[in-house]
């Protein structure tokens, strides 16, 4: 099971911005805090089951390897939803499996886009260790996790805007060649018939 790879700067950016939407996603399915018992399955046992129709060895473990490296508040908190409720748990690893298999594409296709998605990701994750954190202290001890927390929030959507930013910049130059080819083609309109019309007698081979 591999993503296509990338066809465009726009694209590019468009699955960089998908690998970030599914990190926060991961955020919001983790907001509550975990419980203390040990009662459900471990966060591998979850990781494995969401891995298991995946056929190539070697596949997951570069997926594992990138959970590992990139997100490891949010396989924390995972262990934590387990505790609670399985198909949430399981869903959330099914999510964290689809956010890894596009970084590990990236990584192989578009490594400059695939650092980039991943400060994202370990953006997000730090910003969850710190709310994990902050959830739990108390008093004066909060204060300064919560300060942490939002100056890693503004890096966070600081680095989001820049990656919407580029695929504006480079949806909007494929969108100037796309009228350049158009404006072109309108200007030929009679010859491009033309040919066509041979191309389809048999008369001759024809670009339409």
């Amino acid at each position: 099971m591999q993503s296509p790879p990338t066809a465009s700067a726009a694209v590019r950016g468009l699955i960089t911005i998908a690998v970030a939407l599914l990190c926060a996603a991961g955020m919001r399915a983790a907001e509550e805090p975990a419980a203390p018992a040990a009662s459900g399955p471990s966060a591998k046992a979850l990781l494995d089951e969401a891995l298991a129709d995946w056929d190539d060895p070697a596949a997951k473990q570069a997926i594992l390897r990138e959970i590992h490296d990139v997100l490891p508040a949010r396989l924390t908190e995972l262990q934590g939803v387990a505790e609670r409720n399985h198909d949430a748990a399981l869903e959330m690893a099914g999510q964290m499996v689809e956010q890894a298999n596009r970084l590990v594409d990236l990584k192989n296709d578009e490594p400059r886009e695939y650092e980039r998605a991943v400060r994202l990701c370990r953006l997000e994750d730090e910003c969850l260790g710190l709310a994990q954190k902050a959830r739990a202290a108390q008093g004066a001890a909060r204060e300064p996790l919560v300060a942490s927390l939002k100056q890693k929030l503004s890096e966070a959507f600081d680095a989001k805007q820049d990656t919407m930013t580029r695929q504006i910049a480079a949806m909007e130059a494929e969108l100037d060649e796309l009228r350049r080819r158009a404006t072109k083609r309108s200007e030929s309109r009679d010859a491009l018939i033309e040919r066509r019309a041979l191309d389809l007698l048999g008369d001759r081979d024809a670009e339409w």
